[in-house]
Order: C-alpha cells, then structure tokens, then sequence
C-alpha cells in the first residue's frame, strides 16, 4: 500500500479562501529558535519549497527526463530523501523512483576537514559503481548551499568517478532548514579523526603482525598511514537515534505521565523526527495535488 492509499489527499485550493492549518513540527521548532541569527526556513516556506522540489519531478517525469540516480548529499539532504521517497507516487505516479544513494562530499576547507571526502574519486566509482547505471543520468541533490562548494565538488568528483554520465545539480532551498543542525532527524554521523586512528591501527597491525590496540602519534609509520586514510570514506555510518527522558528539553519534546514515572526511560528520536516529516509529506500534499 502506498503513503497515498494510507493517507487520503482532501483536495484544498491553494490561493483559494480556505487555507490548511499548519502542521505541528515541534523538534524542527525547537530546533529554529537555538539558531538565532541564521536564516531559517519556516514552515509555510518549508511546505511550499518542498512542493517546488518535488514538482521538478513531475515535469522531469512528463518530459522523460528523469534521472536514473540521485545523489543526496550526507547528512543534512537525509530528511529530504525521505519526503522525495514518501511522496514520489504522488508527483509521479507509474514512474519507477531513480535509484537513490548518499554521499558525504562538504566544503575542503570546512573545520571538519578529516570528514569530509577529498578523494580519489575512484573510491566512488569503487563504492557506488555495482549498483547504479555508470552511464546513465545522474542528479546530485543538496537542500542547501551558501557558497556553491559542496554541491560542485560533488558533481567533480561524481564525473571523474563515472566519465560517461551525464551529471547535473539541483539545490532545493533558498533558506536554510532547521533540521541542519539535527542529528536525531539525518540519524547518520561523518567518520570522525577516532573512526580513522582504529583504521590505522588494524592496517599497521595486519602489516606487522603486532596487536597494538591504540593510536600511536609517536609511531612514523601510523601517522604515514593516516595521511593515506583520513578523507577516503565517501559515506556515513549510523549515528545516535535515542535520547533518555532526563534529555528532552534538548530537543523540545514534553514530559508526558509515564515519563515522570519512569525518569530514565528512552525515545527513539530517529522515530520521532521521521513521523514529523510524514506529517510534512501529508502537508504538502494536502495543499499540493498535481494534475
């Protein structure tokens, strides 16, 4: 069954005079008012730039020009995956959805450095190549880019990894959203300098034979091997998804009975934020129906 069977679409005009009340987005609220001083989007502007989104693919669909991949920028494109993926039926329905995947690529000289990928690109064509057409068209899809960075370095290393795709870009918000800074609402995590200090480790151990069980700063040949590693995940691993009830007013969530009961009790805040966007998804297509 299909989110559209599961969620019946009551037809609302859009400029006419009755309007859809604003669905109720508490962690992407809560989250809003911690970034004081960046512009944000709002909610009415998050439903209505979504739906400008999404209906890209409509007309991709009509004109026989969709993608066979998309590419979502790690970690903060995630959410807005999900939405595609919910709402893809609606916008284009009898079209197969793209294969969709994630890459981690950000800005080279973002303080996160070690994070982010740097290359070569023939790591990509080795991570993603046997499951996607390497030939086909790809779209390489960020929520948001202040300075363009990201976005073309992406599409860089996208071609060289696969020189005879036909690669473009799409950035979907002129604002920021909220859900930027969530970790609980991506539910991934970048490989960190530790991520890559145990890689070290076990590749100098199965190169000498030793069982070291730690990093050594002092050790050349460890550090010789961190230069060759640090920057070379294209992907991201699963992050933190619960929080203990003692952590809620974190994330904006209101103690309820049984949490006053139960003061250690966990949530599943990956849960949470992924019901929120299906209440997202039943906005936009509340007010957006494609004809």
């Amino acid at each position: 069954m299909t989110f559209h069977e599961r969620n019946p679409i009551k037809k609302i005009p859009v400029f006419g005079s009755k309007t859809p009340s604003l669905p109720s987005l508490p962690i992407y609220e809560h989250e809003g008012t911690r970034q004081e001083g960046t512009p944000l989007l709002s909610i009415p502007k998050l439903i209505e730039e979504t739906h400008q989104f999404l209906d890209t693919f409509r007309i991709k669909a009509k004109e026989n020009q969709m993608p066979n991949t998309i590419f979502f920028l790690d970690k903060s494109a995630r959410p807005l995956a999900y939405v595609l993926r919910k709402l893809f039926p609606i916008y284009c329905p009898n079209t197969p959805l793209p294969a969709v995947r994630f890459i981690n690529i950000g800005p080279i000289n973002a303080p996160t450095r070690e994070r982010t990928f740097i290359g070569p690109a023939s790591i990509i064509e080795k991570t993603y190549g046997h499951h996607i057409n390497k030939e086909g068209s790809m779209l390489v899809v960020n929520e948001w880019d202040q300075t363009g960075e990201s976005t073309a370095r992406a599409k860089k290393l996208l071609s060289e990894a696969f020189p005879q795709a036909s690669i473009s870009t799409q950035v979907a918000y002129t604002k920021l959203p909220a859900w930027y800074w969530n970790r609980f609402y991506s539910g991934v995590e970048e490989y960190g300098i530790a991520d890559y200090h145990d890689m070290v480790v076990k590749a100098y151990n199965r190169e000498t034979g030793e069982q070291l069980d730690g990093f050594y700063f002092n050790n050349p040949r460890m550090i010789e091997i961190l230069d060759n590693v640090v920057g070379t995940i294209p992907y991201t691993k699963k992050g933190q998804r619960t929080i203990r009830t003692n952590q809620y007013w974190s994330v904006g969530i209101r103690k309820n009975l049984l949490d006053n009961l139960f003061p250690f009790r966990t949530i599943d805040m990956f849960k949470k934020t992924r019901k929120e966007l299906d209440v997202l998804c039943k906005a936009i297509a509340t007010k957006y129906v494609p004809t």
